[in-house]
C-alpha cells in the first residue's frame, strides 16, 4: 500500500505552512472545502486562490503575484516570482485539493466514495490485474473504498505522464510504473492519489541553497 500523505486544509494550516521549507520529499498538497453541489466554479475558484496564498507563503510573495497559467488541453503551471510549478487540481462535491510541485509533473485525484455498484467491468477494462485482485478481496463493508483508493491512483497516475483515461495496456502501465504514489490523508468518505516523478523531485531537494 502506497505511503500516506498529509493534506493541509486551507485557510487553516497557513501557520504551519509558513514555518515550512519551500518543499520536501514528495510534492505539497492543500485543500480547501467547497459547497457540497458538482458545481465547480465557485470550487476552482477557491481552490485556486488557496494555491496563490500558499505559494506566496512559501516563498515570500504578495498572493496576488501568483500566476496561474490554464491552457486548454495543458497541465496548469504556476509562476512564482519566475519560478515555474507544477500544479495539479481535483475536485469533488465538498472538497477540493491541489498539488504543487517544483520540477517534473504531478497528478493529484480525489473521489467521493460512490454507493455500492457493479464495478467489476470498469476495473476490468481500465485497472491492472493486481488493483482489480486488491478491490475484489477486500472486505465487503470497505469494497467502495478499495475501488475509490485504485481508481484514483489510476487517474493521478495518468495526470503525471500527461494523458488521458484508456484502456489498460502495456505501453501504459509501464509509464505509470514511472510515478510514486502517495495515499491522502482524506476527510472520511474520500479516498485520493497523489502520483509524481520521484527523481526529478530528489534532485531539486539536493540543490544547495
Amino acid at each position: 500500500m502506497a505511503e500516506s500523505l498529509p493534506v493541509h486544509s486551507w485557510p487553516a494550516a497557513r501557520e504551519r505552512i509558513a514555518g515550512l521549507p519551500a518543499f520536501g520529499e514528495a510534492p505539497l498538497v492543500i485543500s480547501v472545502a467547497t459547497p457540497d453541489t458538482q458545481q465547480r466554479d465557485q470550487a476552482r475558484t477557491l481552490i485556486r486562490a488557496a494555491v496563490s496564498d500558499a505559494l506566496g507563503l512559501l516563498f515570500d510573495l504578495p498572493a496576488a503575484s501568483i500566476r496561474l497559467d490554464a491552457v486548454p488541453g495543458r497541465p496548469l503551471r504556476a509562476d512564482a516570482g519566475g519560478r515555474m510549478l507544477s500544479v495539479s487540481i481535483s475536485h469533488e462535491a465538498g472538497l477540493s485539493v491541489a498539488a504543487l510541485s517544483p520540477v517534473g509533473q504531478v497528478g493529484i485525484d480525489i473521489m467521493r466514495l460512490p454507493e455500492d455498484f457493479s464495478w467489476e467491468p470498469v476495473a476490468r477494462d481500465y485497472l491492472d490485474p493486481d488493483a482489480f485482485h486488491r478491490i475484489a478481496h477486500a472486505p465487503p463493508p470497505e469494497r467502495m473504498h478499495a475501488f475509490a483508493v485504485e481508481w484514483t491512483r489510476l487517474e493521478a497516475g495518468l495526470k503525471c505522464v500527461g494523458t488521458g483515461l484508456a484502456e489498460r495496456s502495456p505501453a501504459l502501465q509501464a509509464r505509470l510504473a514511472q510515478c510514486a504514489m502517495r495515499r491522502l490523508d482524506l476527510p472520511s468518505g474520500y479516498a485520493g492519489m497523489l502520483a509524481y516523478m520521484p527523481e526529478s523531485l530528489n534532485r531539486f531537494a539536493a540543490k544547495p541553497a
